[in-house]
This record gives structure tokens, C-alpha cells and sequence, in this order.
């Protein structure tokens, strides 16, 4: 009966210590799989400094900032501040479940240069949508990601 205790606590401490292993082992593997999509994401040339999803641009400027949308809002814009790339010609890419939806191709003629691109969204065009910013090499140089859903009740 004692070793069967022992055995008991032996195999507590083995299993504990390979759930702590394991979990500290995924968890450096996910921080750094981040790290790399981070480091692979910065701009070769150039980069967005301000990045905003909002209802409306009033005086050139995001009416609100938001990450969330609910599907009755039909029209949404992507407002970014670019640095590095005057002269450049750069793209807002919308993407809705891995399909490129809208290309918005804009001239940039200052630095830093404000800018925004709108896109129509049908209301069961719902979840998460993306959207990059690529510069004349077609190198993403930044992007904002937002949701558009369901209303909540």
C-alpha cells in the first residue's frame, strides 16, 4: 500500500512537471512564431504610423477608431498616416476570408501623407477582414485587421 502511494506521487510530480514543460514549450514556440510574422511584416521601405478603421472621414480626419463593426454599417474606411513613401504609388488591399476584395491604389505626394481608402461591405460578408498597406514593390509595409459582425443584443 505505501508503494503504491509513492508510485501515486511519483507519477503526480512526473505528469506535473511534463504539463509545466509543455505548456512553457508551446508557449515559446507561439511567442516566437509571432515575433518571426513580426520581424517578416516590417517595411523594407517606408511605414504606416497611424492606422484607423472608422464609420466616416470628417475634414480628413477618422470620425471614430474602431476594431469592431456590426453588419448594418455599410461602408467602411481605412485611414493611415505613411512615412518614407513620398513619391510612391502604395495600395489599401482589402481581404475578406483570404480573398483579396478591393485593390485602392493611392499616390503619395507628402511625407508624412494622410490617406484613407473606403470599402462597401455586403452584410453577410461577416468575421474578420484585414487590410494591407503595400508599397510599390508590393511589400506589405503595414495592415490593420477589424471585425464585422452580427449585432449583439
Amino acid at each position: 500500500m505505501m508503494y503504491q502511494r509513492i508510485i501515486a506521487l511519483c507519477m503526480t510530480g512526473i505528469i506535473s512537471s511534463l504539463l509545466t514543460t509543455t505548456t512553457a514549450a508551446v508557449e515559446a514556440v507561439r511567442t516566437e512564431a509571432v515575433e518571426d510574422y513580426v520581424e517578416e511584416q516590417q517595411p523594407t521601405s517606408g511605414s504606416v504610423t497611424t492606422k484607423t478603421f472608422t464609420t466616416a472621414i470628417v475634414d480628413g480626419k477618422p470620425a471614430d477608431d474602431l476594431r469592431a463593426f456590426e453588419n448594418t454599417v455599410d461602408t467602411i474606411y481605412f485611414y493611415t498616416v505613411l512615412e518614407g513613401l513620398k513619391g510612391q504609388a502604395v495600395t489599401h488591399r482589402w481581404k475578406y476570408a483570404g480573398h483579396v476584395i478591393a485593390n485602392a491604389e493611392i499616390s503619395v505626394t507628402d511625407d508624412p501623407f494622410s490617406t484613407w481608402s473606403s470599402n462597401k461591405i455586403e452584410s453577410n460578408w461577416t468575421g474578420f477582414w484585414t487590410v494591407e498597406v503595400l508599397d510599390k514593390d508590393s511589400e506589405v509595409v503595414g495592415f490593420g485587421t477589424f471585425q464585422y459582425d452580427h449585432p449583439r443584443f
